[in-house]
């Protein structure tokens, strides 16, 4: 249970911009979570078994995305950490199968089958309905809405997201 709430208040901390997605790291394999220096490239870092972390990413390419800014925030459910990453000097990659994020608004949140609200909507979600990350589209100039394109968790329902409704 307090492994569920600390996922929560992660989660709470997500957000989209314009060019990287806050996620958090959701490894429940009971190994270490592999930090590669190209998309399933050679293994440079490792995140400790039942670490609960946030961390920013961008530039997604082939299941992997790319880790921002080098480093991940560790939380215990007490205090933050910032953990500098080390290894690479190509970038840091991080598999999909691993990351998070979640939706927010007390409102239903719509999965398109493309990302435009004129495209067909395949399925609706409920407030804080927890989906993995897969691509990720800036807005353009006119309407500023990015998207996320994301899968659930159980991978049955493939779909976008406008990105204000990720937290």
């Amino acid at each position: 249970m307090k492994k569920l709430f600390v996922l929560l208040l992660l989660a709470a901390a997500t957000h989209v911009s314009a060019q990287q997605l806050q996620v958090y790291i959701s490894d429940l394999s009971c190994t270490p979570t592999n930090i590669r220096a190209t998309p399933g490239g050679k293994i440079v870092d490792q995140l400790p078994v039942g670490t609960f972390a946030t961390t920013l990413v961008d530039s997604p390419k082939n299941g992997w995305w790319r880790i921002s800014d080098a480093q991940y925030v560790s939380s215990d459910g007490n205090a933050n950490t910032v953990v500098d990453l080390h290894g690479s000097t190509t970038g840091y990659w991080i598999h999909s199968s691993v990351l998070v994020v979640s939706t927010v608004d007390d409102t239903t949140v719509r999965i398109y089958k493309a990302p435009s609200t004129k495209a067909a909507v395949v399925y609706t979600i409920k407030y804080a309905t927890e989906l993995r990350p897969l691509d990720l589209r800036r807005g353009n100039a006119k309407t500023q809405t990015g998207w996320v394109k994301v899968a659930t968790i159980d991978g049955k329902i493939t779909g976008w997201v406008q990105a204000k409704y990720i937290d």
